[in-house]
C-alpha cells in the first residue's frame, strides 16, 4: 500500500497495470525518475504540440510519432480529453496525406474518447471533422448530418467558435450542392461570429469561401476582393495553409479571367509555399495547375513539362491514376477541421 501511494497510481491504471508494469512504462517513456500524472500530462500536451508544429511545416512523419508518443502518454494516464486530442491530430494527418479511411477511423476514435470524457467542445471538432471526410468521399448527406449535429451541440454549449466552424461547414456542404444564396447566409454568419471572436484564421477561411461563392455566381472581381482579404490576413498570422489556398484562389479566378499571365505568377508562388508545406497530392495538384497555363498559352513543351513533374511527387500509382483522371476539388470553397494542438483547446 506504501508503495502505491509514493507511486500516486490512478485508480483507473490500478486496476489494469500491476506496479511494475507502471514503471517499466515511465521509464521506456524516457523518464529518469519517477514522475507525477500532472508531469506526464504536460509532456504529452508538449509532445502534441511539437506533433502540430512538425504538421504545419509538412514533416509528417516527425508529427506522426510525436503524436503517437503523446497517445501512449495519455493512456497511460487515463487521460481521455489527451487521448482524444492525440487521436484527433492523427486523423487530421491522415487526412492531410489523403488516406480518408484511415482519418474517419482516428476521429471516430477521438469522438469516444471525448464521449468518454464528456468534452463537449471536442465533440463539435470530432463531429465536423468527421463530416468533412465523408463530404470529400461523396457521402453528402452522411456529411450534412454530422454537421447539424455539431452545430445543434455547440449551440446548446454556447461554444461560438463551434457554431462558426459548423456554420461554414454547412455552407460549403451548400455550395457543393449549387445553394449558393444559402451558403453565403451560413458563411456571413460564421464571418460576423469569428470578427467578435478577432479569429483571424477563421476570418481568413470565411473570407475565402465568400470569394469562393462569388466567383461561382460570376461576379469575380467581387470573388478576388475577398480572395485578397483572406491572403493578407493569413499573411498577418503566418498561416501558411492559408496563404497557399489563397494564391491557388487568385490564380484560378485570374485563369478563369483569362489573364493567364498573373495566374500563372500566382500559380508559381502559391508552389514554393506548398512544397515548403509538403504532401504530394497538394503539390502535383499545383504542377498540374500551372501546367495547364501553360497548354492555355499554346505553349506545348512546357506544359508536358509540368504534367511529368505533376506525377512525379506523387507516392502511388493510384494517386497518379486519379490525378490522370483529373479528380481534384475544386478551388475556392475550404471545410475547415478542427484541429487540436493541445489536450484542451482546438485550433
Amino acid at each position: 500500500m506504501i508503495l502505491k501511494k509514493l507511486l500516486k497510481i490512478p485508480r483507473s491504471l490500478q486496476r489494469s497495470l500491476s506496479i511494475l508494469s507502471w514503471v517499466v512504462l515511465l521509464f521506456l517513456s524516457g523518464c529518469g525518475a519517477l514522475r507525477k500524472g500532472p508531469e506526464l500530462a504536460q509532456e504529452a500536451v508538449d509532445l502534441n504540440n511539437k506533433g502540430f508544429d512538425y504538421y504545419r511545416e509538412g514533416r509528417f512523419e516527425q508529427a506522426l510519432e510525436n503524436y503517437q508518443k503523446a497517445l501512449n502518454l495519455n493512456r497511460v494516464i487515463d487521460n481521455r480529453r489527451g487521448v482524444a486530442a492525440s487521436l484527433n491530430n492523427m486523423g487530421a494527418l491522415y487526412e492531410r496525406r489523403g488516406d480518408l479511411e484511415r482519418a474517419l477511423d482516428y476521429y471516430k476514435q477521438a469522438l469516444e474518447a471525448n464521449r468518454q470524457a464528456e468534452n463537449p467542445s471536442g465533440i463539435v471538432a470530432n463531429l465536423n471533422n468527421i463530416g468533412g471526410v465523408y463530404e470529400t468521399l461523396g457521402n453528402l448527406q452522411t456529411a450534412l448530418n454530422y454537421y447539424q449535429e455539431a452545430l445543434k451541440l455547440s449551440e446548446r454549449i454556447e461554444d461560438q467558435k463551434g457554431i462558426a466552424l459548423s456554420l461554414n461547414n454547412i455552407g460549403h456542404w451548400l455550395k457543393v450542392k449549387g445553394y449558393y444564396q444559402d451558403a453565403l447566409k451560413y458563411y456571413e454568419r460564421a464571418l460576423e461570429i469569428d470578427t467578435k471572436l478577432k479569429n483571424q484564421a477563421g476570418m481568413a477561411i470565411r473570407l475565402n469561401n465568400i470569394g469562393a461563392v462569388h466567383q461561382a455566381l460570376g461576379d469575380l472581381p467581387k470573388a478576388l476582393s475577398y480572395y485578397q482579404q483572406a491572403l493578407e490576413m493569413d499573411k498577418r498570422i503566418e498561416n501558411l495553409d492559408g496563404i497557399a489556398s489563397g494564391l491557388m484562389n487568385i490564380a484560378e479566378l485570374y485563369k478563369t479571367w483569362g489573364n493567364l499571365d498573373t495566374a500563372l505568377d500566382y500559380y508559381q508562388r502559391a508552389l514554393v509555399v506548398n512544397r515548403a508545406l509538403g504532401g504530394s497530392t497538394r503539390i502535383a495538384y499545383n504542377l498540374r495547375k500551372i501546367a495547364d497555363v501553360y497548354q492555355a498559352k499554346k505553349e506545348d513543351g512546357k506544359a508536358q513539362e509540368y504534367y511529368r513533374k505533376a506525377l512525379q511527387p506523387l507516392d502511388s500509382a493510384e494517386e497518379k491514376k486519379e490525378l490522370v483522371k483529373e479528380v481534384q476539388p475544386e478551388p475556392g470553397g475550404q471545410q475547415e477541421g478542427a484541429q487540436m494542438n493541445t489536450n484542451e483547446h482546438n485550433r
